[in-house]
């Protein structure tokens, strides 16, 4: 009978994100626009990232572009967008600002990563899974940091602009991009923009003031109950890098280690 070499176990996969989230951090850093409004054109997406990844072998790797329309954020001087999304400065009518925690909620990283347009190779499920939660990592704690300082981080989360038939419309960032624009070198590029185009900053209708100390007990509330979920996420998939009978996708990532008994 066979008997399956376990690849991984938690603690490795835990090193893995973790060491994912320093190289996201450091690329974010590296490539910052400088200060005041953008000149000509600035972007940063999911394309530049994983165009250093060297997890991708090279032969597979798609055009920087192509991702950037899936995850990232351009600031022109006469546009700005969001995954691909864009709107000209002119037709936008104001920028909300939300908190980040609100973010954290959402799964469109994981449905962003799922359907990326890069071919198998292996390895290639454990790489879209660990940079996944590498970037809800750094936005636990990029959160956690300003909200234990009393500080809830509000990022420009939604463009407002008009649409052809008169129709109030929006564009908003998915995970990634609301990493980006959570740098403060990247909002302050997007809002010095908007402001130089006369353009008002505010929150959004639905994220009314309330007690601060209050709030500040729900976000870090939110917070602890979204580091719990990642950890559970985390082991989960690790479960399933050693399941052998029923992988998650129905195909095994990659050809298991085998020691015939």
């Amino acid at each position: 009978m066979s008997r399956i070499v376990p690849q991984s176990d938690d603690g490795e996969r835990r090193a893995e994100v973790s060491a994912e989230a320093g190289l996201i951090q450091r690329f974010i850093l590296a490539h910052q626009p400088p200060p005041g409004p953008v000149h000509g054109r600035w972007s940063l997406g999911l394309g530049d990232l994983f165009a250093e990844n060297q997890r991708i072998p090279e032969s597979v790797r798609p055009m920087p572009t192509k991702l950037n329309r899936l995850g990232g954020v351009e600031i022109t001087e006469t546009t700005v967008a969001f995954d691909g999304d864009g709107i000209g400065w002119a037709a936008v009518s104001e920028v909300r600002t939300r908190s980040l925690v609100d973010y954290l909620g959402s799964d469109a990283l994981d449905r962003q990563m799922d359907h990326l347009p890069i071919p198998w190779f292996p390895g290639r499920d454990r790489m879209i899974h660990v940079f996944s939660d590498a970037v809800m990592s750094l936005l636990v704690a990029t959160a956690r940091e300003h909200v234990e300082r009393g500080n809830d981080i509000r990022i420009p989360a939604e463009i407002g602009f008009r649409g052809g038939t008169g129709q109030h419309r929006q564009i908003a960032p998915g995970m990634l991009a609301a990493l980006i624009i959570a740098d403060p070198a990247v909002m302050s590029c997007l809002i010095t923009t908007a402001v130089a185009n006369r353009i008002p900053i505010r929150p959004a209708d639905d994220d009314a003031a309330t007690d601060q100390e209050a709030r500040v007990d729900e976000l870090i509330a939110r917070i602890d109950a979204l580091e719990a979920q990642l950890a559970v996420s985390e082991a989960q998939i690790a479960l399933q890098d050693l399941d052998v009978d029923v992988p998650e996708n129905g195909v095994d990532d990659e050809e298991p280690v085998r020691d015939e008994v």
